[in-house]
């Protein structure tokens, strides 16, 4: 029997994994032929950091003055975000936990996660990705804590309100571990991304008139070394280099920076690159799916979860090796990783089914 899921998650940031991970799980469940929104529950606190508008309530002088310097530089790019955010959300967004308390009463199941929604870095000391108040079946699909260690408003929510989920899956094997004293029952998933094939992503890309093959450089932490690696590689292998950035806040001035990249421009240019030097997670998910050459330091806030991702499709990444040129290939993955997905695909299945039932 198909099932009425919503799903809570960060569709929101302007961030392409952010938004292709909610993407890649809610078409997966629909694939499925269940009927699948995501809440367009958009917190202010985090509107306030994620908006670029200068006259937006409630944010600081610091940041209004920011949002009047960039407008005019970010405000197209931004446009492209809002324009794939329509794939996502049906309805007009919210704030408040009532209204979001509202949206659920039609629904049979509530979905939490992926990203790093259990991160209070990015989610503060809210209780709500948590599922806390919420009378429905709660499931968590590939949450991520974030963090090598439990802060304690991540084990007072984890204490407090993870037992009340059906069944709980997170992202990497150290968010397990930090979680198992508590709830004994987790299981290991791999990203929604992986959920959809190459496919499936190529069908939804906007394709890009680009004359030269290029290196593709996307960094969400600056990083000098693996800058300089990506240069090197590009030289040596007489390519062009090109970077990306988000929210346009990183930029190299020696190499040239393409503007207006949303999320369908974003998977046109991995999947077209020669190679992708880059600290972002989804960035090394994305290159696993289209077998792209990767450049790769780990991003230091949260250096476990690519590792964890890597070594699952067999590469261990020594920390003692960083120094040297850190490239991987992937011209197919290994038959571990593909039971890891299928596995993943197989725990969706047995939630719908332990509902029904």
């Amino acid at each position: 029997m198909k099932k009425q899921i919503a799903i809570l998650t960060f569709y929101f940031a302007h961030n392409y994994g952010a938004m292709l991970q909610a993407y890649a799980l809610k078409r997966h469940l629909e694939l499925l032929g269940n009927t699948v929104n995501i809440i367009p529950y958009f917190p202010s606190y985090l509107k306030q950091g994620y908006s670029i508008n200068p006259f937006l309530k409630g944010i600081s002088i610091k940041r209004r003055i920011y949002n009047m310097i960039s407008y005019l530089k970010r405000y197209k790019q931004a446009e492209k975000f809002e324009e794939f955010k329509k794939n996502l959300i049906l309805k007009k967004e919210f704030s408040e936990r009532d209204d979001l308390i509202k949206f659920l009463k039609p629904y049979d199941v509530l979905i939490c996660g992926s990203d790093q929604i259990w991160n209070e870095k990015i989610a503060s000391e809210s209780e709500i990705y948590f599922g806390a108040g919420m009378d429905i079946t709660k499931i968590s699909y590939a949450a991520s804590l974030g963090t090598k260690e439990l802060s304690e408003i991540q084990r007072r929510n984890v204490k407090k309100y993870l037992s009340e989920f059906l069944s709980v899956s997170v992202r990497e094997e150290t968010g397990k571990k930090l979680i198992k004293e508590y709830i004994p029952d987790v299981q290991v998933v791999c990203d929604p991304v992986f959920l959809l094939s190459p496919n499936d992503w190529e069908e939804i890309e906007c394709r890009m008139t680009i004359q030269k093959k290029y290196v593709l450089l996307y960094l969400l932490e600056d990083n000098k070394l693996l800058y300089e690696y990506g240069k090197k590689y590009s030289q040596e292998n007489n390519l062009e280099i090109y970077e990306i950035h988000p929210t346009r806040g990183i930029h190299h001035c020696e190499i040239k920076q393409l503007n207006n990249i949303g999320p369908t421009e974003f998977l046109y240019l991995v999947r077209n690159a020669e190679a992708i030097c880059t600290n972002s997670f989804h960035a090394v998910a994305f290159s696993i799916i289209f077998e792209k050459k990767l450049i790769h330091i780990p991003n230091s806030n949260s250096p476990e979860r690519s590792l964890f991702l890597l070594e699952k499709v067999g590469i261990k990444v020594i920390k003692d090796d960083l120094n040297k040129f850190p490239i991987y290939e992937f011209k197919e993955k290994n038959v571990m990783f593909n039971k890891f997905v299928e596995d993943s695909k197989q725990f969706i299945k047995d939630f719908i089914f332990e509902i029904s039932n």
